[in-house]
């Protein structure tokens, strides 16, 4: 009878854990629209290979609950993004769609100021402080097109914690030589762009500075932006600067950028994203490239309106590898050294599409986190822009901890097409808990429309990322 007893209570307890630990699987597979709930990753055979929803590493990252909508599947309503009101950045008073061009050469911009409130949506409000800094761009026609014309970085300040705000300005670099027209060093605003980079989170430096990701263009000997191999454009990526006036009503500036030989990278380096290191005033900086192989022509009209027109493509023997490149600072975003490629921290290898990417020091546990598109093969241009992964950066070599690496998601043959995207997203930190979100749209460029402003009615994805204590 004893034994009998003793029996019972295992299976009973047997069950339990079952239960729990169902419950939680099921807790960590989230809601996943119009599909299987599997994650599929792409072997180097090209095969894909369904792995565990749990997705857990040795490092203890993991998927803690997502929401997944396919473009081709049903749009139903989407989650909300698990974070609470403190994760999200103040709002500030909405500014109007257009304003009057203080240009001689225009008489209307268009205003692109992001009023989002993810963490690199170009705003950042100062640690016990009402002082809020907003950045974005003016351009005369539609952002992220062929149209767009020349971006000026303009910027606002509220001190008040986004109840109001100052008026909003160009952002000129501090010095005689530097006026509206020409705000930074190398920039003209009616000759080469100047852009904050919609993925790298502003960041304030041990000494007090705001340090603000950027990317631009240089003028080259005819006066044009430089473009060495006549790609679709050629850019730099760069750091912006600030430091609060003593009343916290404005900030004083500065620039300082970083370049690569157009044999490296076609287009150059952008879209840059910086974190501070262990040691103060040392920044690394991990900045998108490019192998794309389009031959481009390049007109420009009075104004900084532009024009570019694909005259081509190289061979495909011509391509260069797919990286990710990264530069270090040691006089805080001052001077920067020659880029490298972004390696794992055993110095392997591995390739990565042009795409953003970002890096985030959590809160939590103090280690830096680098979001973004790797891929088994070398990328042609933007593509592949899967799978979508985050792992730990190793402070001492500064590269990716193969170990660490956790798959957010990747293809899925069953509802997506080799052109979708799981790229151009936003991140999240919640400061009590320290999970981070990534949140997306799952784009598929086999539809033309998908170019055009139909995206933004797709369901957005997101990804709940929990981290380890220390």
């Amino acid at each position: 009878m004893k034994q009998k007893s003793i029996l019972i209570i295992v299976i009973l307890v047997g069950l339990i854990v079952f239960w729990l630990a169902g419950r939680d699987l099921r807790h960590e597979q989230g809601r996943i629209i119009g599909a299987a709930r599997r994650i599929f990753m792409v072997a180097a055979d090209k095969k894909p290979v369904a792995v565990a929803s749990s997705l857990k590493t040795n490092y203890d990252l993991r998927i803690l609950d997502r929401e997944i909508h396919y473009p081709f599947g049903p749009q139903s309503a989407v989650r909300p993004i698990p974070m609470p009101e403190t994760a999200l950045l103040p709002s500030l008073p909405p500014l109007p769609k257009t304003i009057s061009s203080p240009y001689p050469w225009e008489s209307i911009e268009n205003v692109y100021l992001n009023n989002a409130r993810h963490l690199s949506a170009g705003k950042y409000q100062e640690p016990d402080k009402p002082w809020i800094l907003q950045l974005g761009e003016l351009c005369p026609g539609v952002t992220d097109t062929p149209t767009s014309g020349h971006y000026k970085i303009w910027y606002r300040v509220s001190r008040d914690g986004g109840k109001t705000s100052g008026e909003l300005k160009p952002l000129v670099q501090q010095g005689k030589p530097y006026n509206p027209v020409h705000p930074l060093d190398g920039i003209w605003a009616d000759k080469n762009p100047a852009c904050t980079s919609a993925f790298g989170p502003i960041v304030r430096a041990t000494n007090g500075e705001i340090m603000v990701p950027i990317t631009s263009s240089v003028l080259g000997k005819d006066g044009l932006p430089e473009n060495p191999l006549n790609a679709f454009f050629f850019s730099y990526a760069g750091v912006l600067i600030g430091r609060w006036v003593e009343d916290g009503s404005d900030l004083t500036w500065n620039y300082s950028r970083v370049g690569i030989d157009a044999r490296l990278s076609t287009r150059g380096l952008y879209e840059p994203t910086i974190v501070e290191l262990k040691r103060k005033g040392e920044f690394m900086m991990v900045a998108r490239g490019s192998n794309d192989r389009g031959i481009y022509k390049y007109e420009a009209f009075p104004g900084g309106r532009f024009k570019y027109t694909c005259t081509g493509v190289r061979d495909l023997k011509s391509r260069v590898a797919g990286r990710k490149w990264i530069s270090f600072s040691k006089d805080y975003c001052r001077t920067w050294s020659e880029p490298k490629h972004l390696t794992y921290s055993d110095g392997t290898e591995f390739f990565s599409p042009s795409a953003c990417s970002t890096l985030i020091r959590s809160r939590k546990n103090d280690r830096i986190y680098w979001i973004g598109n790797i891929c088994p093969e070398n990328p042609d241009g933007n593509n592949p822009r899967y799978p979508l992964i985050i792992g730990k950066i190793d402070e001492k070599s500064c590269g990716l901890i193969k170990a660490s690496v956790l798959v957010l998601d990747t293809l899925n043959p069953e509802h997506d097409t080799p052109r979708m995207e799981l790229s151009n997203f936003l991140v999240y930190e919640d400061p009590q808990t320290g999970n981070i979100c990534v949140e997306l749209y799952r784009l598929d460029y086999t539809q033309a429309e998908a170019y055009t402003e139909s995206w933004q009615k797709l369901a957005r994805c997101w990804y709940l990322i929990g981290v380890p204590a220390s």
